[in-house]
């Protein structure tokens, strides 16, 4: 219940979030760690604002209830390929991760169709190719 934030950036010295922390937020967007391996238990559990999420290619697990009720997420942005992705656990209970368009980074523009992106020059925000 993090009140009014809406947009984070967490820093690569952040390696775990807490159970819940962000649960009923009003969290717009947010940026995940590259120190981090695992979203925990309804970490996004009821941000219903949320829309786009960037994860690094070192998440291996999305526990039970993480992205639960998170119905607006349209976009989430992963640091890495499509095969890296699909070797992700995820639990139960998460659609909203489930059914949002997924990205894969591509430091170059891609010659292939797809849904490819790549930092912006700030070096945080999104930028579909």
């Amino acid at each position: 219940s993090c009140g009014s934030i809406e947009n984070v950036v967490l820093p690569d010295s952040v390696t775990t979030l807490g159970n819940s922390v962000f649960s009923g937020s009003k969290l717009q967007s947010i940026v995940l760690s590259e120190g981090m391996d695992s979203i925990a238990w309804g970490t996004f559990n009821y941000c219903s604002d949320l829309k786009q999420i960037v994860i690094p290619d070192s998440i291996t697990y999305v526990s039970e209830n993480a992205f639960n009720y998170c119905n607006a997420l349209s976009k989430v942005y992963y640091e890495g390929s499509q095969t890296d992705w699909d070797n992700i656990t995820i639990d139960e209970n998460n659609g909203g991760l489930i059914n949002a368009v997924k990205y894969y980074y591509s430091e170059n523009e891609p010659l292939e169709a797809g849904n490819y992106w790549h930092y912006a020059e700030d070096g945080i925000t999104p930028v579909e190719w």
